[in-house]
């Protein structure tokens, strides 16, 4: 970018994931998930980082692998990772999560 000028234009990241159950525990979700946010918040002009989904999605033919990207599941409640980003965020405790503890 900073051959082009753009050295100071905010990059924003978009649709990062880990999705559970491919490859991923629950907890590994969650620790994947940290990971990637602690990653992209140490990188100057990256303000804004966006994870592929909020809920799970049951019923995407053809693309499994997108039904459960969420940190919440299909049914309402917070998965790990939902709890560990609180964590990271700062808004730990937070009452779905108390009886689960962050990621570092």
């Amino acid at each position: 970018m900073a051959d082009f000028g753009d050295a100071a234009k905010p990059l924003w990241v978009t649709e990062v994931g880990a999705p559970e159950g491919d490859g991923y525990t629950l907890d590994e979700q969650a620790d994947a998930l940290v990971r990637i946010y602690t990653l992209f918040r140490r990188i100057a002009n990256v303000p804004v980082v966006v994870y592929h989904r909020l809920i799970d999605y049951d019923g995407a033919p053809g693309y499994p692998e997108a039904e459960r990207y969420g940190v919440v599941s299909q049914s309402g409640e917070p998965k790990p990772a939902y709890c560990a980003m609180a964590g990271v965020r700062g808004a730990y405790p937070y009452p779905p999560c108390a009886a689960s503890s962050p990621s570092p």
